[in-house]
């Protein structure tokens, strides 16, 4: 262990405080989710006998209920989670799906991302266009 100050727990993680309901439907939701995983994991789990030759996605988007200060002591926000299981570790998968979330999200990469994406050629030519005095003030790629 690295010593220091112990680390307070994640928002909206594993080991997060939950937030539990005054009136539950029934006891087990009686504490609300505040991450998915443990969900998709399940449902991975209870599709086990399926063919795993082509992989298994699963995905969720949903809220969490965090804790929060205001007049409820708690709050909603929207999460999403991706589970890919199969033969090979399939981090083409979830890359690809990331990618095509910030991309509909339009949430542009940061610019190390971006730079380290590009071939060798686009770089030198990006380069080329950034440079100052060169004319251009926008950065093209």
């Amino acid at each position: 262990w690295g010593g220091g100050p112990p680390r307070p727990p994640p928002r909206g993680g594993p080991g997060a405080p939950a937030v539990s309901l005054l009136n539950p439907a029934n006891e087990e939701y009686q504490v609300v989710r505040t991450t998915l995983l443990p969900g998709a994991l399940k449902t991975l789990n209870f599709n086990k006998s399926m063919s795993f030759q082509g992989g298994v996605k699963v995905f969720e988007v949903s809220d969490v209920v965090l804790p929060a200060d205001n007049e409820v002591g708690a709050v909603n926000r929207r999460r999403i989670v991706a589970v890919y299981a199969g033969r090979t570790s399939g981090f083409e998968v979830i890359h690809g799906l990331v990618d095509r979330i910030m991309t509909l999200a339009q949430v542009p990469p940061a610019a190390a991302y971006a730079l380290s994406s590009l071939t060798p050629r686009q770089h030198e030519a990006l380069v080329r266009v950034a440079r100052p005095g060169a004319g251009e003030d926008t950065i093209r790629g």
